[in-house]
């Protein structure tokens, strides 16, 4: 039942128009209510609302009541807000030389170029080429932003003749490589 009366079934929200659509059981009918856009009505609620609430709903246990003790000495609170947050700490670890590098098996240019461009868009910072064999440096980095990502080629026999064109074409912009027979 909704609203605690003769109200019940579907409710639709529209959004195109602020409405709520309710069904009547009893009549095939639909009636409009006119609401307010739902979340700007609600006013913010602090840290002592929250626990005065709670203590109301559990009638008497206090926000302290809950709090609880880890075997490692840490107080867990029942619930945290922004209020309650007073220092920002830093990661334990960091690694900033750390990058989410694709491998990317090439073996013809225009699959190769079509798969990085998809792991970049998906958030890869570099990309790690294994080239089967000798291709065309341009069709394989066409509409790559080769200043802002990692970049490494591996290459074999056949396909060394490549790092002389990528030298050529991109005017003494450094790569990497890697040579490994095959």
């Amino acid at each position: 039942m909704l609203y605690g009366g003769s109200l019940t079934g579907t409710v639709k929200l529209s959004n195109n128009e602020d409405r709520i659509f309710v069904r009547d059981s009893e009549d095939t009918n639909f009636r409009t209510l006119i609401m307010e856009k739902l979340f700007t009505s609600f006013q913010a609620a602090s840290e002592q609302s929250w626990k005065d609430r709670l203590e109301k709903d559990l009638k008497g246990i206090t926000f302290e009541q809950l709090a609880r003790t880890d075997r490692n000495g840490i107080t867990i609170d029942p619930f945290y807000t922004k209020e309650s947050v007073t220092e920002q700490y830093q990661p334990v670890r960091v690694h900033p030389g750390w990058i989410i590098c694709s491998s990317i098996p090439v073996k013809d240019s225009k699959t190769a170029n079509s798969q990085a461009l998809s792991e970049l868009s998906a958030g890869a910072a570099g990309l790690l080429f294994h080239l089967e064999e000798n291709v065309e440096p341009a069709h394989l980095l066409a509409g790559i932003e080769l200043p802002y990502i990692y970049l490494h080629f591996r290459l074999n026999t056949r396909s060394l003749p490549f790092r002389d064109k990528i030298n050529e074409n991109q005017g003494g912009q450094q790569h990497n490589f890697s040579y490994h027979k095959s």
